[in-house]
């Protein structure tokens, strides 16, 4: 498990669910991608032998990059950000996806519209958002939201700004 970007190991005792004796660091530059707590993802794998691949802290910013239909002429749309979760809408024109923020420590839902690639906010709550879609008419973004400690389903209007649904998590 993983506190910030130092990678811990504890032994479990598997019949009761009770950790034994005190964690030990086995990394100090695990790399963490999201917020502090149980929902952020830290960068590591361990084999059913034990063995441990642990992924490095990198900072590089991520960029939408547009593709003509063969695959040629890449074109960089928009700057940099620690982009994540993406959906192109319906008509091809905008995308909707979660930006990182660093310093908040938490995500917001933003959509950039590729033609100019002026990138727009949709949320800003200081709870994390992920996993954005568009409804088939391009007028509203579904996406998970971790508002009141649990994940939820919220539908919201892009043009006006306003939640319509928020399904609770199952």
């Amino acid at each position: 498990f993983s506190r910030g970007n130092t990678l811990l190991s504890q032994r479990l005792d598997a019949d009761s669910f009770r950790l034994i004796g005190a964690p030990v660091v086995v990394s100090d530059h695990v790399g963490v991608y999201g917020e502090d707590g149980p929902t952020a993802l830290a960068a590591f794998s361990v084999s059913a032998s034990g063995a441990v691949s642990v992924g490095p802290v990198i900072r590089s910013k991520p960029r939408f990059i547009w593709f003509d239909r063969d695959g040629s002429r890449p074109v960089p749309v928009g700057a940099a950000g620690d982009f994540v979760d993406f959906d192109l809408s319906p008509d091809g024109t905008r995308v909707a996806t979660v930006r990182f923020d660093e310093r908040r420590r938490s995500s917001d839902l933003m959509t950039l519209d590729l033609s100019t690639g002026l990138l727009s906010q949709v949320t800003d709550d200081p709870t994390p958002e992920g996993r954005p879609i568009w409804a088939p008419a391009g007028d509203r973004i579904a996406f998970s939201s971790l508002r009141e400690g649990r994940w939820r389903t919220v539908v919201r209007a892009v043009a006006r700004g306003a939640d319509e649904i928020v399904l609770p998590s199952s």
